[in-house]
């Protein structure tokens, strides 16, 4: 039902563009803006200060559960630690002596087992494994509930490890902004279903009228570039395709928005599904600026470079018309 999409942007055709207002004076307590500073060699681990500020923020608050609870079957011991849920998002910290691949991971609410997806992230820890469980549920969920987390198997060892425990959402001031702009992309009409905004995150979901096969067979793809209304883009979390019957639901988890966006701008166009990469190789010039060319993008203009020790920080603008996003 759920499909991820590669986080690649190579060529792009038709564009659309779209503005979406949001209520005025709305304010994401406890978070600035913080622009991007992602070196090329970073650390092994996933950084939830770092990587995920809606998390560190879901964290924080008070209805988050502290368990450190261990629980040991077949001779394996795992410790769930802490549980947050904002809404939209159930995360887990968990631990281990070390790593084993956990499948089924099997949720219940209030006695009932919920239809999930969950990916594992590892966290830094001093001894053996420490991961992070981001769970998307597909039922909606009530703001309080009984909650169990089951495993009963992980690399080939059968077992019974869970704990049950309530849980409550955090208070993220979350709000639903009515919206209904339409549009259309290489002769697919959209919609904007829905804009989801709290201090713990951003979701826009966006009805496409066409299709789900007919758009996942298409050797190309619609795809988007989402900024705040001064052009900076936002940094996407998470990215669902749903499949619905003669539609396609894309549905964006965004970073909480800061408290002077006033409006997002999105920006669609069409790129190839199996795009053909070319590799461009050029000598850095003594003389700067220089402009590298992308073709029909724009142009890469290296400004600066400067060198502390061993180090060099090449500073960069990109001259284009097309608005590049986090993943460039």
């Amino acid at each position: 039902k759920k499909q991820r999409r590669p986080p690649l942007k190579i060529a792009l055709g038709h564009v659309a563009t779209l503005a979406i207002e949001l209520i005025t004076g709305y304010c994401s307590s406890g978070i600035a803006r913080v622009l991007a500073t992602v070196p090329i060699l970073g650390n092994l681990y996933y950084t939830i200060e770092e990587q995920d500020k809606g998390l560190q923020i879901a964290l924080s608050d008070a209805n988050k559960v502290v368990l450190n609870e261990s629980v040991t079957s077949a001779g394996v011991t795992v410790t769930f630690e802490e549980i947050v849920y904002d809404g939209e998002r159930l995360h887990v910290i968990f631990s281990m002596d070390e790593y084993r691949e956990i499948y089924p991971l099997n949720v219940f609410v209030d006695g009932y087992r919920v239809n999930q997806a969950e990916s594992s992230r590892e966290l830094e820890s001093d001894t053996g494994y420490r991961g992070l469980w981001e769970i998307d549920i597909e039922e909606e969920l009530p703001d309080a509930f009984l909650l169990t987390i089951q495993i009963r198997h992980m690399r080939g060892i059968e077992g019974d490890w869970q704990v049950t425990t309530p849980i409550e959402k955090v208070n993220n001031h979350e709000k639903i902004i009515a919206v209904e702009q339409k549009g259309t992309i290489d002769g697919i009409d959209y919609e904007v279903d829905e804009l989801k905004i709290s201090d713990t995150g951003t979701v826009l979901k966006i009805r496409f009228f066409e299709d789900a096969l007919k758009i996942a067979v298409s050797d190309d793809r619609i795809a988007a570039t989402i900024t705040d209304q001064q052009g900076v883009p936002l940094k996407v979390v998470d990215f669902d395709m749903i499949a619905e019957e003669k539609a396609l639901v894309y549905q964006y988890r965004l970073e909480p928005l800061a408290p002077d966006v006033k409006s997002l701008a999105l920006q669609f166009y069409i790129e190839p599904n199996f795009p053909e990469l070319k590799e461009i190789n050029k000598l850095l010039t003594h003389k700067l600026p220089q402009r590298i060319s992308f073709g029909k993008i724009g142009k890469l203009v290296i400004t600066d470079v400067v060198e502390q020790g061993d180090l060099r920080t090449l500073r960069f603008k990109v001259d284009s018309y097309f608005a590049f996003d986090y993943t460039f």
